[in-house]
């Protein structure tokens, strides 16, 4: 199963999106920087959650939001993250950073101010 996240935001940028003064770009750059940037890292600790299972201690500090798509009359649509993770493997003493790309799909609450996520389905070899 994908990740799932539910970030908050204040009803300013809803209000901003609805009515067009900010593009839904600048709208979800505004969501993860919103309450002191905790929503980006949420964002940073879904993405790493992909990678767990690849041992090395991942780690994801930054991210870019590409190919968006959104549709105003539900308030939904999907988004990639472009992204660097990076391994640690203590025993071997070995760094490896490799890119990764998360496809997210959203559904924006209008009443409770919340961008519901939900990331793709991780590959498995199973």
């Amino acid at each position: 199963m994908g990740e799932k996240l539910d970030l908050q935001f204040a009803l300013q940028l809803l209000e901003q999106l609805q009515s067009q003064q900010i593009s839904f770009t600048d709208f979800l750059n505004k969501v993860f920087n919103y309450n002191e940037g905790k929503n980006y890292l949420q964002m940073c600790a879904a993405l790493k959650a992909y990678h767990h299972q690849n041992g090395g201690a991942p780690e994801v500090l930054e991210f870019e939001i590409t190919q968006v798509s959104y549709n105003a009359g539900t308030l939904s649509g999907s988004f990639n993250c472009k992204f660097k993770v990076s391994f640690f493997f203590g025993c071997d003493d070995l760094h490896i950073d490799k890119n990764d790309t998360i496809s997210w799909e959203f559904k924006i609450d209008d009443h409770s101010c919340t961008l519901h996520l939900t990331g793709e389905e991780p590959w498995s070899s199973e």
